[in-house]
């Protein structure tokens, strides 16, 4: 299904596939963790990313609001406190002198 072909395309398309992992006690506190780790892939590694995100996996009514906020502005709001912020800034800097 759609699945699947999201995934042959991010296959040829030479991405990493990153779905989230629902569980019985997954919350927003997790969805951040996740959302995190694929900044991290995507920013940190330079790695092409392919975000899957179906209907199953929405625990939450505000899960659509960051999913809509990251569709729409690349960030979510909140996501990164200031310090863990400032970090991933001081990370990125050599890449981007590199360039």
């Amino acid at each position: 299904g759609k699945q699947s072909l999201t995934r042959l395309a991010a296959y040829i398309a030479g991405a990493f596939p990153f779905q989230i992992q629902i569980t019985k006690t997954y919350n927003q506190a997790n969805l951040f963790e996740d959302l995190k780790g694929l900044y991290k892939i995507a920013g940190l590694k330079g790695q092409k990313v392919a975000f899957i995100f179906t209907d199953a996996e929405v625990k939450e009514e505000a899960f659509l609001e960051y999913i809509n906020q990251l569709l729409m502005t690349g960030e979510v709001a909140g996501l990164f406190p200031k310090d863990e912020q400032d970090a991933l800034v001081n990370d990125c800097r050599p890449a981007f002198k590199k360039h």
